[in-house]
């Protein structure tokens, strides 16, 4: 299944609160924009990393990096 991608110049902003694809907002697709924004935070808060890679046209990844936990703690 393709998506139909996020366009270059928004990437740079996509985890920013209340942030929406202007693609969306013409669709009529409601939201608040915190989703990315949320899911940001908590990976971060647990010491992780989340990046994007987009092509429009073809689709969007999204790719979440999280510290393996110590069996231990």
């Amino acid at each position: 299944m393709k998506g139909s991608g996020i366009d270059q110049q928004e990437l740079p902003y996509l985890f920013d609160r209340f942030m929406r694809q202007k693609s969306s907002e013409l669709a009529g697709v409601h939201g608040a924009g915190l989703g990315l924004s949320f899911v940001k935070t908590v990976v971060e808060k647990h010491r992780g990393e989340i990046s994007v890679a987009s092509t429009p046209g073809e689709g969007t990844s999204f790719t979440m990096k999280l510290p393996m936990a110590d069996p231990l703690a």
